[in-house]
Formats: structure tokens, sequence, C-alpha cells
């Protein structure tokens, strides 16, 4: 599994999607009596895009499943991520 560690260096659109931060996962789960939660990034390409999920076991955030794909950046995915 590749991780991101760019601290300082990523960029975070305001206002698009949700965020969450890693120690917000526990207190989400709990209020939820989620077993699991679901997390992810993405980045943009001229013709794909990227996607990381990680399913995390809130108790300890132990990754329990990963699973990275491409999706073909065409009008609709371009729409869903607010591209034109």
């Amino acid at each position: 599994m590749v991780e991101m560690k760019f601290r300082d260096k990523v960029f975070i659109k305001q206002n698009v999607g949700e965020l969450l931060l890693t120690r917000e996962i526990k207190d989400v789960a709990q209020n939820h009596s989620a077993q699991a939660v679901i997390v992810g990034t993405y980045t943009e390409s001229d013709k794909l895009l990227f996607v990381n999920l990680k399913l995390i076991r809130p108790g300890d955030n132990i990754v329990l499943a990963t699973y990275d794909y491409a999706v073909p950046m065409d009008k609709t995915t371009k729409s869903l991520i607010g591209r034109r």
C-alpha cells in the first residue's frame, strides 16, 4: 500500500466534498456505531482520475483493506469533480 505523506504540500479545495482528519475517525465511528470507515483521496491528470480508498477500523486505525484504481477523465467524471 502506497501512502501519501506530503504534509504542507497537499492542495485541498475548500467547500468541496467531505474532509475528515484521522483523529476524527474514531469520534465519527462512535457517533454512528460504525465498525469500519471508508476514507480516500483522489488526484487528477488530463486523462485519468486516480482514486485511493481504505477501509479503516476506527478503534485502532488499522487498515483492513485498500484499493487503488483509475477512472477515465470523461465528461461525466469532470462534472462530478467540478471540472469542465
